[in-house]
């Protein structure tokens, strides 16, 4: 099997001048400077995916990184009895598999596949660890952004240590789509499909299904399609609470 599994599309031509915009979405690169930039600039490409496509697969030599600038990306590890988790699902302005950078083996720790026609900024692994290795301030960064996501992982694993399926649901509700401002909450966009977000919470897809129509009964959540917005944050709150 091909280390990186490429689409049948042409690369994405139309977005080569947006290259500096693209890296202002990564943190560690953004204060590179024009030198370090225009290296990479002149080793990156786009690439697009349909449907369903795989970008690369776990175990798989890590030669370059993924921005994902259109679509979303479902995140699967492999586990040792051979069961496919879904981890989550990354959006537009998220790097896949960053520790891969400095990974001893250099391979990739989990899959990638693409849910609809999505595009990617492609980087080389090596110019990246070279400007992560030159410059302290990109380095400083790097180490930020991975905190952050050990911090979401480990928010993930308490939510799955809960018994109750409701418990468990209502944690994931109010740790990602939280209002900023109760008084006026925003639809969030739930980019995986039920069935994906079912697993990441090992849960039945059917399970999901019923524990949010009675929370859409209950007026504690609005639905619309895949438009989720939390109505009631001290019920998901109590939900929580009451399972503990």
């Amino acid at each position: 099997m091909n280390n990186l599994i490429r689409a049948r599309f042409p690369e994405a031509t139309e977005h080569e001048t947006d290259f500096r915009a693209s890296i202002e979405c990564i943190p560690w690169l953004r204060d590179a400077g024009d030198s370090a930039l225009d290296s990479l600039g002149r080793h990156a490409h786009y690439l697009n995916l349909s449907a369903r496509e795989w970008l690369f697969r776990q175990g798989s030599h890590a030669r370059v990184l993924y921005l994902v600038i259109k679509g979303s990306v479902r995140l699967v590890r492999t586990t040792r009895d051979g069961y496919l988790a879904t981890i989550r699902c990354a959006s537009p302005g998220d790097v896949l598999d960053e520790l891969s950078l400095f990974s001893d083996a250099c391979q990739y720790t989990y899959s990638a596949e693409a849910l609809g026609k999505s595009t990617f900024l492609v980087l080389p692994v090596e110019t990246c660890r070279s400007i992560l290795g030159t410059q302290p301030g990109c380095m400083t960064e790097f180490v930020g952004t991975i905190s952050s996501e050990f911090s979401e992982s480990i928010e993930a694993i308490a939510t799955l240590t809960r018994t109750d399926a409701m418990s468990r649901l209502a944690a994931f509700l109010l740790h990602k789509l939280s209002p900023i401002h109760p008084s006026a909450p925003t639809p969030e966009y739930l980019d995986m499909p039920k069935c994906w977000l079912a697993a990441q919470l090992a849960m039945k897809p059917e399970t999901l299904s019923r524990l949010l129509g009675r929370l859409r009964v209950a007026r504690i959540i609005g639905v619309r399609g895949r438009h989720l917005t939390i109505l009631d944050e001290k019920g998901l709150e109590d939900l929580v609470l009451d399972t503990d």
